[in-house]
């Protein structure tokens, strides 16, 4: 018996009805691949995107799926090649289709009368679109748009309904508007000046460094990823040299994510000084900061008892690199974690911290019964 035609199953009715324990038997969806192409070309590929979009209400099933697929890959292939492009399906086929099936030859479905309503077995699967829902997308180089559209228009034929082909004003498969991908991604962004945040002996556990300071700031300011450099190799420098290396950890507490833009109109020396322009001009990414509010910490060190007042010179000379006023403070703490130095050995006796490499953290009483939240 042959596949009854796609009128029997267009409409959505009733709930969905997908594959589960007491929906066995469910025969295998003829679409497998939901992708074709380059799929794994990063975003800055492929910058254009067309789309279908279904226009109607209805149950696709997963053979035109399949075709249209085929139709799309094909169409694709021959005149682009294969790594030009990215080709997805959108929808998935889990809405079960049944038949009440009472004839087994053919022409049957169209000569059996039986109840209006019958249940009927499992006879394929469907997936169930909406009003302005994406059923396939391509994304491919500029220049390749064109065939994208023919691709997709002949795709849609193997639908059932109303279709548009639309070209997306967005970049790729991304949320980012075209115009505003590269700015808003930050592309061409030089890399930061600091690239290790920790120095010293950073896998020491909590126990071997009970002492702490920190260098907080007091203003509402940003600081560049120079002058952050700046101060952990001072610091580290004078920690290492009265110390030495394994007797400290030291950690920036702040990154330097903020793009800084400049809008360079000469390239001659001193030109940041000469040039004039429009005032608040876009300009391009010039480098790095981070932004950092009154009180927040810039930069901590933990080590001994015994090196706390290097700990403290180290920090001293290490803001000296940074703008504005900052305060250097030894911790009440014990080390990096949030125990009170007086109530932390007593909390690790009964078990009321557990240790979580340079750090602690509480036993929770919740979940399996084990030693690690067994405490009095």
């Amino acid at each position: 018996m042959g596949r009854r035609p796609a009128k029997c199953y267009r409409f959505c009715k009733n709930k969905p009805y997908p594959k589960s324990r007491f929906c066995r038997g469910v025969p295998d969806p003829k679409i497998r691949a939901f992708e074709t192409g380059k799929k794994r070309a990063d975003a800055d590929e492929f910058p254009a995107c067309v789309h279908v979009i279904s226009m109607e209400k209805e149950q696709l099933s997963s053979e035109c799926l399949e075709a249209a697929r085929i139709a799309a890959n094909k169409y694709m292939v021959k005149n682009c090649g294969k790594d030009a492009f990215h080709l997805r399906i959108r929808v998935h086929p889990y809405h079960v289709l049944r038949i009440n099936k009472m004839l087994s030859c053919a022409g049957a479905d169209r000569l059996q009368t039986g109840m209006r309503g019958a249940w009927g077995k499992a006879h394929g699967t469907a997936a169930r679109v909406k009003i302005g829902q994406i059923l396939m997308s391509i994304r491919t180089k500029e220049n390749f748009v064109h065939l994208a559209v023919e691709a997709l228009r002949r795709a849609k034929f193997k639908f059932a309904g109303r279709q548009l082909v639309l070209t997306s004003h967005k970049w790729g498969f991304t949320h980012a508007i075209k115009e505003h991908y590269k700015s808003r991604f930050c592309r061409g962004v030089p890399d930061p000046k600091i690239r290790a945040f920790e120095t010293g002996k950073k896998r020491a556990d909590a126990d071997e460094f009970p002492a702490c300071v920190h260098v907080i700031s007091m203003e509402k300011e940003q600081l560049s990823s120079e002058c952050l450099e700046a101060a952990r190799i001072a610091a580290n420098k004078y920690m290492v040299k009265n110390c030495g290396k394994d007797a400290f950890h030291l950690r920036i507490r702040v990154h330097p994510y903020h793009v800084l833009r400049i809008n360079k109109m000469l390239s001659c020396a001193g030109a940041d000084r000469l040039q004039t322009g429009m005032r608040g001009a876009w300009g391009k990414a010039h480098g790095t900061a981070a932004r950092v509010k009154i009180g927040q910490i810039l930069m901590s060190i933990r080590t001994k008892e015994n090196f706390v007042h290097l700990a403290v010179e180290a920090l001293r000379r290490a803001k000296f690199k940074f703008a504005g006023r900052q305060l250097v403070l030894t911790s009440h703490k014990w080390g990096f974690t949030h125990a009170i130095k007086e109530h932390y050995k007593e909390k690790m006796a009964t078990r009321e911290l557990l240790y979580d490499g340079s750090y602690s953290k509480p036993a929770t009483r919740h979940g399996k019964i084990t030693a690690r939240n067994c405490f009095g």
